[in-house]
């Protein structure tokens, strides 16, 4: 079996007066790891950020924190977790969520 995560990120234009900006760092881990004696690919994620959206007179902030863990089976590649953890920060308030995802069972062959 063949197991393929894929995303893409792109930029939207759009004719207007305010100004946004995007930066931030992000960090991917490839590991091989045990997990109750079965062996695992596990690739991690971590990202840092901040969103900026000026419309004059105001201006907001937006900071995050993402984390994401996708552990991979050896033998056959097939996807059976993901965790992934979001904080966010934004002008005084906060946003915190998390996912899990965790293959149960497979059907076919």
């Amino acid at each position: 079996h063949d197991t393929m995560v894929w995303g893409r990120r792109d930029t939207l234009l759009t004719a207007r007066v305010d100004s946004d900006h995007e930066s931030g760092a992000k960090s991917i881990l490839l590991m091989d790891t045990i997990v109750n004696n079965f062996h695992f690919w596990k690739l991690s994620t971590i990202e840092n950020g901040q969103w900026a959206f000026v419309r004059f007179p105001t201006r907001t902030e937006t900071h995050w924190h993402r984390t994401s863990e996708l552990l991979f089976r050896k033998e056959d590649g097939i996807l059976q977790s993901w965790h992934y953890i979001l904080d966010t920060h934004y002008n005084g308030g906060s946003v915190n969520s998390e996912m899990w995802l965790t293959l149960t069972s497979i059907e076919g062959s």
